[in-house]
């Protein structure tokens, strides 16, 4: 995938059930090309049906997802200005 700006996306995607399972990042940033892969692993199926990716290993390091909600309740006086 080419984005707007030029920048290069590629995804790996397993045949089997055609999740992500390795994206490939190229971009340009003050005139230097930078490359970034990151691997995506440990798929789960959530409650809502959508399933998505708990494990990502880059090159910023590796982040695992422990709790993912969709659309959960929020209390709106969380978004009130500090008084």
């Amino acid at each position: 995938m080419t984005g707007k700006n030029a920048d290069e996306t590629t995804f790996f995607i397993d045949p089997s059930n055609y999740y992500i399972i390795k994206q490939i990042n190229k971009e340009t940033a003050n005139g230097q090309e930078q490359e970034n892969t990151s691997f995506f692993g440990n798929y789960k199926k959530l409650d809502e049906g959508i399933v998505y990716a708990m494990s990502v290993n880059s090159g910023w390091g590796e982040t695992e997802v422990t709790k993912l909600e969709i659309n959960p309740v929020i209390d709106p006086n969380l978004f009130k200005p500090a008084q």
